[in-house]
């Protein structure tokens, strides 16, 4: 008798298990923030020295908001916004960033500073002189942290790339 309760048990911790990961593979990963890179005037050949702008873009579903690079402590991920090291393009001065919202927000218990529907950076970037001729991408790295007025999503972690034409040195 034993024996037909324990595989009665193990067969019903199975169909549990089955049931959740069914579930979960069904369930929509949430997503409400929508992130595009583009390169100012694309198209045009670049030499190396030369410098560009790139703008970042993030679209925001309604009733979500976007986290500002600058928090107070205790508070949400700021969004960080950087161009990995080994690429043939180095940050060039401040990234332009929008004039955020600042309201107390109730996930933190404090006033935090935040983008709605839409919110866009301007990189500016400089051509390494060793850059190699031909078609380069750019790589933009951007950690951020997105809430609604009653949930926080973890925070994360998106890489994006853009096409860059780049001519042989003279």
């Amino acid at each position: 008798m034993n024996v037909v309760r324990a595989i009665n048990c193990c067969v019903i911790l199975a169909l549990g298990i089955a049931a959740t990961v069914v579930n979960s593979a069904g369930q929509e990963r949430l997503d409400p923030i929508k992130w595009s890179i583009a390169i100012e005037s694309p198209g045009v050949v670049r030499k190396p020295g030369q410098k560009l702008n790139v703008e970042l873009t993030a679209k925001i579903d309604d009733g979500w908001h976007l986290y500002a690079p600058e928090q107070p402590p205790g508070g949400p991920i700021p969004t960080r916004i950087d161009l990995p090291e080994d690429q043939p393009f180095r940050l060039s001065g401040r990234i332009d960033t929008p004039l955020p919202r600042i309201e107390l927000d109730p996930n933190f218990n404090l006033d935090t500073q935040f983008y709605e529907e839409e919110a866009a950076f301007t990189i500016p970037v400089e051509i390494l002189a060793e850059a190699a001729a031909g078609k380069q991408e750019i790589r933009v790295h951007v950690l951020y942290q997105t809430c609604n007025w009653e949930k926080c999503l973890p925070p994360r972690r998106l890489k994006l790339t853009a096409a860059v034409e780049i001519a042989a040195s003279s």
